[in-house]
């Protein structure tokens, strides 16, 4: 088993967000390669959560070790393009913010 520990996260582009964040990709990529990969973070109870956890289980990654957080929402980042640097950071349940 290989676990990805860390956050989960949308890069939010002017076209639509994309499913990221280190431990995530890693995790993902893990399971691409045949590899029993899961992953321990947090998401909001928010459609941003929902749809990482449903990116998550398609990719078949284990996600027994995400807390849903009530009180903070899912980590995500504007960007305004894929070659800029983040423009805005969103404090999340993963960040000690």
């Amino acid at each position: 088993m290989i676990v990805g520990l860390g956050e989960i996260l949308w890069d939010v582009f002017p076209d639509g967000p994309r499913f990221g964040g280190a431990p995530a990709n890693f995790a993902c990529h893990v399971a691409a390669l045949g590899g029993n990969s899961h992953i321990i973070s947090a998401v909001g109870r928010d459609k941003l959560g929902e749809d990482a956890l449903a990116e998550l289980s398609n990719r078949r990654v284990g996600t027994r070790g995400v807390h849903r957080d009530q009180r903070r929402p899912t980590g995500s980042t504007a960007r305004s393009s894929a070659s800029q640097p983040e423009v805005d950071r969103t404090p999340s349940c993963g960040s000690n913010k």
